[in-house]
């Protein structure tokens, strides 16, 4: 006996609105981490069982009274079938997005359109977490300079320029812009500062120089619009940034901000004002400069945090600047830091994992081109073999957990699925995607990526409505979970019992 549709809704919103009884709570672990990206071993794993549809008893009461049903679990069609009655609801109609679904050997389970290449929006941030792991590794700290032109003389003063190398660390920033965006990592640009007073500089008779010439002079990737800077969405990429690319000024009474037109030139011109706050006579000003002036003198140097505490912030809060910024690094890293010299780099670093790239493209790092596609099905074998990689467990604590944190943090709250969920939102105009895992009890789990393009606003709720809902059914399948009536049902009752979710495991 197959559930209807419609029966399967109901259950949903009821476990929703908070009526769950959940035993126990168990998540797998995931293999040691080690130095360098290695593929777990082969292990093909297990499609899960079909669940037996279970039918209620008939037993009558005498002729007193009507013939009741005792509470039972209600029928729950094997998980395919549920999946595949998602996927036909009414609002998903004549909507263009792809569906995949695979368990924890990469076994298929459920797929629609699952190879289809889409826009990915901010789930090409995953290909550049995994890249980064395998070419930089978790602890990589991103190193930026300060020099000077010539040695201050006695009395400190300075015949010459400061130059502020870049290494294209996009933490960089000021303790201003730490108060206004306190729970991201930050470099501590006031560390150059503290290091030059330290060094005797008390005046420097020519400018503050900033080099941004780590990266090629690229400072938007192909494919992205116009918007996305005038509004803020992101901001230009350059191998010296400070503030997150942006430029902090007070209007009205208030601090703001806009993307920097020239992001190493504010990043120099915010080193000026911490050396001035500091009490270092500056003749000159600040700017960039493609060619500056050879400096032999080092100054100082400050270390940006741990690359897993960027990628972590990178993923769960989306932060377009650090996953363009750590995209091309790992172009970098393999010589050529270009948008598309990075792309080369990102696909050459995964090969150990013995993924199909035929079809995807990185455009940049953040998801925002236009022109990136990848498919649900490359999503899907991507976090499954991160997953049984070395840096399995690395890989999953970037990751934002429902109901607890990042851009899941206010999803499936009280549900089966609050806290065993862990993944990556995407969203942008016409785009919604979620890619990831439900953990279930012992080693099983669940990976999938949902992506829908083209979507008007009715369609991105339909979108977002079946993540939750195929979330859930992964959940409950995983946890062996039945909707039970909560009274008994009179015999020739119409309708759906009210129900509560119990679940074995």
């Amino acid at each position: 006996m197959r559930l209807p549709v419609s029966l399967l809704i109901v259950a949903t919103l009821l476990l929703v609105a908070g009526l769950v009884h959940v035993a126990g709570q168990r998540w797998p672990q995931a293999p040691v981490a080690g130095d360098a990206l290695e593929a777990g071993p082969e292990d093909p794993g297990q499609a899960p069982a079909p669940v037996d549809d279970l039918g209620a008893g008939t037993e009558g009461g005498g002729e007193e009274a009507p013939a009741v049903l005792e509470p039972a679990p209600l029928p729950n069609p094997p998980l395919p079938e549920r999946l595949a009655a998602l996927v036909q609801d009414e609002g998903l109609q004549a909507r263009t997005f792809g569906v995949s679904v695979i368990d924890e050997g990469g076994i298929p389970v459920f797929s629609h359109s699952a190879d289809a290449q889409l826009l990915p929006a901010s789930l090409q941030k995953l290909v550049v977490a995994a890249g980064a792991l395998a070419t930089l590794g978790p602890e990589f700290r991103y190193e930026t300079l300060l020099g000077a032109t010539a040695a201050p003389e006695p009395g400190g003063v300075l015949h010459g320029h400061l130059v502020l190398v870049g290494s294209g660390d996009p933490a960089l920033g000021s303790p201003l812009y730490g108060q206004v965006r306190g729970d991201r990592p930050r470099t501590p640009l006031e560390a150059l500062a503290d290091r030059a007073v330290a060094g005797g500089i008390t005046r420097v008779t020519g400018d503050v120089l900033g080099d941004p010439r780590v990266f090629p002079h690229q400072p938007e990737a192909p494919g992205w619009l116009p918007r996305y800077l005038e509004r803020g969405d992101t901001t230009r990429s350059s191998g010296l940034t400070a503030e997150g690319g942006r430029r902090l000024f007070v209007e009205g009474g208030r601090l703001r901000s806009r993307p920097a037109d020239d992001p190493a030139a504010t990043a120099a011109a915010t080193l000026h004002g911490l050396l001035t706050e500091r009490g270092v006579v500056i003749d000159g000003g600040a700017g960039a400069t493609h060619a500056p002036p050879a400096a032999p003198v080092h100054v100082g140097s400050v270390d940006s945090p741990p690359l897993l505490d960027l990628l972590r912030y990178a993923v769960q809060r989306s932060d377009n600047h650090l996953a363009d910024a750590i995209f091309r690094t790992i172009g970098l890293a393999a010589g050529d830091a270009s948008w598309a010299g990075s792309a080369t780099a990102v696909e050459q670093s995964l090969s150990v994992l013995d993924l199909d790239f035929a079809g995807t493209v990185l455009a940049d790092g953040s998801g925002l081109s236009r022109d990136g596609r990848l498919s649900p099905a490359f999503l899907t074998a991507l976090d499954v073999a991160m997953t049984n990689s070395n840096y399995g467990t690395r890989w999953q604590e970037l990751m934002a957990v429902a109901g607890e944190s990042g851009t899941l943090r206010r999803r499936l709250l009280g549900s089966v699925a609050e806290r065993r969920l862990r993944g990556k939102t995407g969203s942008l105009q016409d785009v919604v995607s979620l890619s990831g895992v439900v953990m279930g009890p012992a080693d099983e789990r669940y990976h999938f990526g949902v992506v829908g393009n083209n979507l008007d606003q009715a369609g991105k709720e339909s979108i977002r409505r079946l993540q939750d809902l195929l979330v859930l059914a992964l959940a409950e399948d995983l946890y062996d979970c039945r909707w039970v009536p909560v009274q008994p049902i009179p015999d020739g009752a119409v309708g759906p019992p009210a129900a509560e979710l119990e679940c074995a495991a």
